[in-house]
């Protein structure tokens, strides 16, 4: 990363951190994760007058729910991502799989 100070180019340094984050369900089920990015920007600034280091931190949060099989039946996801609901024939075997915001439907009626 580099900027302008005056005429004098001066170069920097971004670092990005990614931690995941999960809950669980008492029976183990993953019920929610997040997805935390850090990025912490430092500035190499030789006459000690440049931008002082930022941090930022952004957290994407996605949640699962479970029938009481224990079959997931719903995934959403953070922002504009899919929001999946899915269903089961009799025999416990996915059916289908819509993604409720864009209305796509990812396993239309399959057979076994």
């Amino acid at each position: 990363m580099q900027y302008y100070q005056g005429n004098s180019l001066v170069n920097g340094v971004c670092n990005t951190t990614f931690t995941e984050m999960y809950s669980y369900k008492v029976a183990g089920g993953v019920v929610g994760k997040r997805l935390r990015v850090t990025r912490t920007v430092a500035y190499a600034d030789p006459t000690g007058y440049g931008p002082d280091p930022s941090t930022m931190d952004i957290d994407l949060n996605a949640s699962f729910d479970y029938d009481s099989e224990g079959r997931m039946i719903s995934e959403q996801y953070p922002q504009s991502g899919p929001n999946m609901a899915l269903t089961y024939d009799s025999m416990g075997r996915p059916y289908s799989a819509v993604d409720q915001n864009a209305g796509n439907s990812g396993v239309p009626g399959a057979t076994h």
